[in-house]
């Protein structure tokens, strides 16, 4: 990596006994205390194989992959900021769910609003195209055309309460299918610095028309895990996580959540639900 002003340049280059590599090389740019630009080139051999690479990318993996990113950041004041980037890549070998070489890209754009111990706001519009494989013949691929807006709003009642709204609209095309989904949450956190007891709350409405259409959402969750479930069907969801600290060494949490769904055919209600405790002993 190397730094001169305000341009900064980094890479890195991998080869094994295969004489198959990977590289990847970018740069980025503040013109000023507002603007800053970044742009990132990777391109992994098919052949490369590194288990446990964590290099970016379209994939978790660093193989079977050329594309180049160019994102911004700009800040309009000290309320209001805007990002945005745009992703192209491509894939010189079959991958999962891709019978072919395929091309693929993402772009995505985000208006932030802060206001200190007041409220913020963030609406953000995401768009992904790329080949998916809808047919036993492994050269039959398809485009799938992903769209998906976001609302999200947080409201800071007092120090110790947030509440945070979210609205999610998910668009998927496959040549002549649509898929539509809606998500529609409300939190509340409660989170006294001085207090023993401490929590986290949610109810979600969501609507699917399918597996396709399916919409993301990360949940808080007891010390050292997380869940990001997919929510998919017709269905209302909602979970309580709560912290007690008993003592300094001892601290109690606990977790319920429960998920009703409901069969489009028959209109019965399935009830799911998932229980977690967990003691934490310092010493």
């Amino acid at each position: 990596k190397y730094t001169v002003k305000n341009l900064h340049l980094f890479g890195e280059i991998a080869h094994q006994y295969t004489l198959k590599g990977s590289l990847i090389q970018g740069a980025t740019i503040a013109f000023d205390q507002h603007l800053s630009t970044s742009i990132v080139y990777r391109n992994y051999h098919h052949k490369y194989n590194a288990p446990h690479a964590t290099s970016f990318g379209e994939s978790n993996e660093a193989n079977n992959e050329q594309g180049i990113y160019i994102g911004a950041n700009l800040n309009i004041n000290q309320k209001i900021n805007i990002v945005g980037y745009a992703d192209f890549w491509k894939n010189k070998w079959l991958k999962y769910n891709i019978g072919k070489q395929g091309y693929g890209n993402e772009q995505l754009v985000r208006f932030n609003y802060h206001n200190k111990r007041k409220h913020s706001a963030y609406l953000q519009y995401k768009q992904e195209q790329k080949p998916i494989t809808q047919s036993s013949e492994i050269l039959s691929s398809q485009i799938r055309t992903t769209q998906e807006w976001r609302l999200n709003l947080e409201y800071y009642i007092q120090p110790n309460f947030t509440l945070r709204n979210r609205i999610s609209y998910k668009n998927v095309r496959i040549k002549d299918i649509t898929s539509i989904g809606t998500y529609i949450s409300q939190d509340l956190i409660y989170k006294p610095k001085d207090k023993k007891l401490s929590f986290t709350a949610r109810i979600a409405i969501f609507d699917t028309d399918d597996y396709l259409s399916r919409i993301y959402a990360y949940e808080n969750d007891v010390l050292l895990q997380f869940s990001v479930p997919a929510y998919q069907g017709i269905g209302v969801r909602y979970y309580l996580n709560a912290r007690y600290k008993l003592s300094k060494q001892i601290t109690l949490e606990a977790r319920y959540a429960q998920t009703s769904l409901k069969n489009k055919e028959t209109s019965e209600v399935n009830l799911k639900h998932k229980i977690k405790f967990q003691t934490k002993l310092s010493f």
